[in-house]
């Protein structure tokens, strides 16, 4: 598929990106409402702190304390935030871009229930947690196999300070896609790292821990598959050396180098029994990248560019699941 011939037009309702539209000039409104008050505010503090009547002085700063609340509640009650337009734009343009790749059925929403559970159960995440945050999920299939693109971030919870004024503060330990891929039954566990990292926005470590944490393993096997190439880019750790063997066919060799040499960001595959899970950190506009005139006449390079690096990365994945 050439995306960049395609129209919104094409895959999504006229309609609906109009409506987008009006909804992002609306948000944008919103932080000129708040900068234009704040200029207000501080020219009429000028001019009565000038005058240098105390009552003036004293009802001016209860009037600003007011017209603070008063714009602050209806700006953030009833005009939109800029986020909200991007998730929005996603799941109107994310089903029809995807079909267009080859996937059926494709789904985008918000709010899956992607346990930590099975999270932890891929074994490529090797750092501390103590929350699941879930955002947004896509699912389809490619060749009516099935797959599971679910945002999350990993957090680890701190708490500053002492007695009775703690703080309690979040930080992501990993933040990006993963990603779940019905198999044929596979013998073994299998774990693909690259070996270096991409680093496009991304601020955690998680790759990092990651690839430390299979380099030291003394448990599972490290597996060279003789292409040089291929080792050079991959660090491979298996407990059935003969199944990843035959798993590791010159064209899925090929395939991973092509990926890691086109990914934004850092990967880890994990391939168990009857599922394959990929791990992919990224930065926070991935898919959500809103075009910069009018929603109906243009998409954002980057999301066509991220859209088909993802469905060519599936295509890939599916073709272990069924071999």
């Amino acid at each position: 598929m050439n995306f960049e011939v395609l129209t919104p037009a094409e895959i999504a309702p006229e309609e609906a990106l109009h409506s987008l539209q009006k909804m992002r000039e609306r948000a944008k409104q919103k932080w000129m409402i708040i900068f234009l008050t704040i200029g207000l505010l501080v020219l009429g503090s000028s001019v009565v702190y000038a005058l240098e009547i105390k009552w003036l002085l004293i009802a001016y700063a209860a009037s600003c304390i007011a017209s603070v609340f008063i714009v602050g509640a209806w700006v953030f009650l009833k005009l939109p935030v800029l986020t909200e337009v991007e998730h929005k734009y996603a799941q109107v343009v994310l089903p029809g871009l995807f079909t267009k790749t080859g996937a059926t059925e494709v789904r985008v929403g918000k709010h899956h229930d992607l346990s930590m559970k099975t999270f932890l159960e891929a074994g490529l995440y090797h750092d501390k947690y103590s929350s699941i945050s879930r955002e947004d999920y896509i699912q389809g299939k490619f060749n009516e196999r099935p797959f599971g693109m679910y945002e999350i971030a990993i957090q680890t919870v701190a708490t500053y300070g002492g007695g009775g004024a703690q703080n309690t503060v979040g930080t992501n330990r990993f933040y990006g896609w993963f990603i779940i891929v019905p198999a044929d039954r596979i013998s073994g566990f299998h774990f693909i790292t690259m070996r270096y990292r991409n680093n496009n926005g991304e601020s955690d470590d998680w790759h990092t821990l990651t690839l430390q944490h299979w380099e030291e393993d003394v448990h599972l096997q490290k597996f060279v598959p003789g292409e040089s190439k291929f080792d050079d880019a991959f660090l491979l750790n298996t407990n059935q050396p003969e199944a990843l063997h035959e798993i590791l066919t010159p064209s899925l060799q090929e395939f991973l180098l092509y990926a890691a040499a086109t990914a934004k960001n850092s990967f880890a595959i994990s391939i168990q029994r009857s599922r394959i899970y990929v791990m992919i950190g990224h930065e926070r506009a991935n898919f959500r990248q809103c075009p910069e005139k009018k929603f109906t006449e243009e998409f954002h390079p980057d999301l066509l560019e991220d859209v088909k690096w993802y469905a060519d990365l599936l295509k890939g994945i599916h073709k272990v699941g069924s071999r």
